[in-house]
């Protein structure tokens, strides 16, 4: 999954059990803040100049606030969706 409606279908979905977020950012829309997150798998280059690398840190970041297990791994030099350079 990626972009920002994966991460939204999962905070809204419990039959959601886990998540793997290709250059994930917050969850929106949503009309309220997220409630929960299943175990996250986050996929994010550093050299994204479409959905900054911040924004997958903090999705990492509220996803462990809200208790759900996180794995955030950064690729170095990686564009937006991996694209080749």
């Amino acid at each position: 999954m990626a972009g920002s409606s994966p991460p939204g279908a999962s905070t809204l979905d419990p039959k959601i059990t886990a998540a793997v977020i290709y250059y994930g950012t917050e969850p929106w829309p949503l009309n309220d803040e997220p409630k929960r997150f299943p175990p996250l798998l986050i996929l994010h280059g550093d050299a994204d100049q479409v959905i900054s690398v911040e924004h997958g840190r903090h999705l990492a970041l509220v996803a462990k606030q809200l208790g759900a297990p996180v794995d955030l791994v950064i690729y170095p030099g990686e564009m937006h969706g991996f694209a080749p350079t």
